[in-house]
């Protein structure tokens, strides 16, 4: 196994302390791969009693949330990513770099049981199959980490393959209704592009 990266190990230790330092048992939702945080920030507003965690491995893409929303600079983190206040972003949400696979693990591994887990793919390559993370060595992390599975993707072989990935894994596994059981997915098709996204489902 290759050692995680000193970056990802630092940003879990972020992300853990954002968890401790919350209620127990507020529930957590993960937006992996999430780009300038657009996503992520919709998620926090949409879910204020839940944790948002927005995860990307580009670090020039989560500082051009600073431009896109019009955010003025602020001292930085180690990471390159401005610390978060009250007033440039909502309480229940970090913005961090990671690689996701390394991430998820180290998720796991400290035991996170994941409300929602937004995998919001623009456009997967369709030529190689560890490129879409059904076919990647790290597919069975997502569903380990338990909770609904949104997927989106402008590629509708992609969201077939994936739930159907998702279905070969549960018959092949006994799923327990404890932590980390695998998840039922569900589907969401965003033909128009990653803009068009706009989270309506609220906490209830």
């Amino acid at each position: 196994m290759k050692p995680t990266k000193a970056h990802t190990e630092e940003s879990f230790v972020m992300a853990a302390d954002f968890v401790q330092r919350a209620p127990p048992g507020t529930p957590i939702i993960l937006d992996s791969g999430c780009g300038t945080g657009r996503s992520s920030i919709a998620l926090a507003l949409s879910h204020p009693q839940s944790l948002v965690i927005g995860v990307d491995r580009s670090l020039p893409r989560l500082r051009r949330h600073l431009s896109t929303y019009g955010i003025p600079q602020r001292r930085e983190s180690p990471h390159g990513i401005p610390h978060q206040t009250e007033h440039l972003f909502p309480l229940n949400l970090l913005l961090i770099r990671a690689e996701l696979s390394e991430f998820w693990l180290q998720a796991l591994s400290a035991g996170w049981n994941l409300k929602a887990h937004y995998i919001l793919y623009p456009n997967p390559n369709p030529k190689r199959l560890k490129s879409r993370w059904h076919g990647h060595p790290a597919f069975p992390l997502i569903l380990m980490l338990g909770g609904d599975i949104i997927v989106r993707s402008n590629w509708r072989t992609f969201l077939s393959e994936f739930s159907e990935a998702v279905v070969i894994a549960h018959e092949a596994c006994e799923v327990s209704s404890g932590a980390n059981s695998f998840a039922s997915p569900y589907q969401e098709s965003a033909v128009k592009g990653p803009d068009a996204y706009d989270p309506t489902k609220r906490d209830g």
